[in-house]
């Protein structure tokens, strides 16, 4: 069935090129004049609440979708943040409800509803463009979406480990993008880090400013998440993560539990059924005496396991400092979440969090 699959995909590849580089040109030239629509709508269109908190040293943008009501975990990241001292941007890509509305200006600074124009980077965008033109300077701005619950603890580290990290811009996680013109690293987009030596830039002022707002959300993916970080790296600044497939090989690697090491990867080829043969025969090689941890550079360097790194198994995920969980509904994301629910991993998660990830794959007015 695998190798059914595998051929399907490859006989569609040269269609899906075809038509992508056919819609591609016209997808970006729609997205340019939408936005300028957009922008000399844009005061008409939207809707700004002022929040109770001020402005502080840094600033977070969140960007949420929760048409039928907004969720406890969002509340939950407001709290969080506010405790690290990150003030908070709201901004809705759907109308509020009037309570809701309250409630999240109780937590942020200011809370922006607009249309859903341009996917989540539409939304990035709003939120960047009003710290652009209030003049605010943060010495960190931080831009994440409700795709993810995040953070899973109260003690999360993770706005610490932003703070030390060295790279102007920052992500928690990075995959290996494989093409086959080469390949680039990727940030996924749930979660930015810009210090302040960009957000002063005019290479990020222009970046936001002159981004096409395109609604289709494939082309939003490429042209923006999978180019977001080589755009910047480009430009002369440094971009990092808190993981990262380097940091992967180093820990499957080092890990010493053979057994472990057997089940991740036996994970793998559920949630990977193409690297099935390529792994099965890892574990062959192992029974035969050639340790597996002693295969893993070789086979991420080689077969790319590993790489699309918010799939990992959530023992990786979790040793490795990871504090989020997708909530999209691939099927890869709800093996993810049932392995995690599977070994308890979630019960050490704040209770909303906790919660929210038990009832989720049932619930029937999910949002994601």
């Amino acid at each position: 069935m695998a190798d059914l699959q595998k051929i399907k995909r490859e006989l569609a590849r040269p269609f899906k090129q075809l038509a992508r580089n056919f819609f591609l040109p016209a997808r970006r030239v729609g997205g340019s004049l939408r936005r300028i629509r957009y922008d000399a709508n844009r005061k008409k269109n939207i809707r700004v609440t002022e929040g109770v908190q001020a402005a502080g040293r840094e600033i977070a943008v969140l960007l949420i979708y929760q048409p039928q009501g907004v969720l406890e975990s969002t509340y939950f990241t407001l709290s969080y943040l506010a405790e690290q001292g990150v003030s908070t941007i709201v901004v809705s890509n759907a109308p509020l409800a009037d309570d809701d509305r309250e409630r999240l200006a109780a937590n942020s600074c200011l809370v922006i509803e607009r249309p859903n124009v341009g996917y989540d980077f539409g939304g990035y965008r709003e939120g960047i463009l009003t710290v652009l033109e209030r003049r605010l300077q943060p010495e960190a701005l931080y831009v994440l979406n409700d795709s993810i619950w995040f953070p899973l603890r109260s003690d999360s580290d993770t706005i610490e480990q932003c703070r030390e990290a060295s790279e102007d811009v920052f992500g928690l996680k990075a995959n290996i993008l494989r093409k086959r013109r080469g390949c680039r690293s990727i940030l996924h987009s749930f979660f930015y880090r810009f210090s302040a030596k960009v957000v002063a830039s005019t290479t990020f002022c222009d970046y936001w400013k002159n981004m096409a707002l395109i609604n289709h959300k494939p082309t939003v993916i490429e042209e923006f998440e999978f180019k977001l970080a080589e755009h910047f790296r480009h430009h002369g600044f440094t971009v990092g993560s808190v993981i990262n497939p380097s940091k992967v090989t180093e820990y499957l690697t080092n890990l010493r539990d053979g057994e472990k090491l057997r089940q991740i990867l036996r994970y793998q080829m559920k949630t990977f059924p193409s690297q099935s043969a390529f792994i099965q025969n890892m574990l062959d090689q192992d029974s035969l005496g050639l340790p597996v941890n002693k295969q893993i550079p070789d086979a991420i360097q080689s077969h790319g396991i590993f790489t699309v790194t918010y799939t990992l198994h959530p023992w990786i995920s979790q040793a490795l400092g990871s504090n989020f969980v997708k909530k999209s509904n691939p099927s890869d994301m709800k093996a993810k979440r049932v392995e995690i629910r599977r070994l308890g991993l979630h019960r050490s998660y704040h209770p909303t969090v906790r919660d929210e990830i038990e009832r989720w794959d049932t619930l029937s007015d999910r949002q994601h």
